[in-house]
């Protein structure tokens, strides 16, 4: 780093509009810092960020319900903060780069499928589904969310009867319909990655949603 900016490699299919949105700063900024007289770009080229001394902004006061509406903002600006270290190894920022477009594509995907807002009483939270997708799907764009879906399956006519194991409710058959308006209770949020840590061994065994 040197004047306040960053270098990093050009990888395939990044553009200036996306550093921009990455570092913080504009496309003429960073066209200004290379003597960029077009925007082009080629894939292992490297090119100068200008991010004066963004790595020491300090992080958001959200509080959990706020953190949880906002779960992949609160990812991206996390990233957005690594990559403000100027002292990252160019594979480091090679994989922080990568994070946040990922991270970007989910959001947009999220953004999408669902608005998410506060309920009434200031604690739980509301989906409402703007689209058709599985439990499976629904559960890989919102992790933070450990809500049971068994009662909506079997609401929805969405389960079926296992001999020797009983009612089954198959998280990647079961469908949130658009225009669904879903409770999510304070537990059914509490923790990021509940799902994963506990239902993985419940799920191989009964494929059941209501444990």
């Amino acid at each position: 780093m040197s004047d306040g900016n960053i270098t990093t490699t050009v990888q395939s299919g990044e553009t200036l509009v996306l550093y921009a949105r990455m570092y913080g700063c504009s496309v003429d900024e960073i066209k200004d810092a290379n003597k960029m007289k077009d925007g082009k770009l080629s894939t292992g080229q490297k090119i100068n960020i200008p991010i004066g001394k963004k790595w020491e902004l300090p992080s958001s006061n959200d509080n959990v319900l706020d953190k949880k509406i906002s779960y992949f903002n609160n990812k991206i600006n996390d990233v957005h903060m690594q990559l403000y270290n100027p002292d990252l190894k160019p594979e480091e920022r090679e994989n922080l780069e990568q994070q946040y477009i990922e991270l970007m594509n989910k959001k947009k995907e999220r953004d999408a499928t669902a608005d998410i807002t506060k309920a009434g009483n200031g604690i739980n939270l509301v989906l409402t589904m703007k689209k058709d997708i599985t439990v499976s799907e629904f559960r890989d764009l919102f992790p933070e969310c450990s809500k049971k879906f068994y009662d909506y399956a079997c609401d929805t006519d969405q389960r079926e009867f296992i001999q020797g194991v009983g009612w089954r409710a198959n998280p990647d058959y079961v469908t949130l319909h658009e225009g669904d308006k879903i409770m999510l209770k304070a537990h059914e949020y509490a923790h990021e990655g509940f799902w994963n840590e506990v239902a993985n061994g419940i799920k191989k065994q009964f494929g059941r949603l209501d444990k």
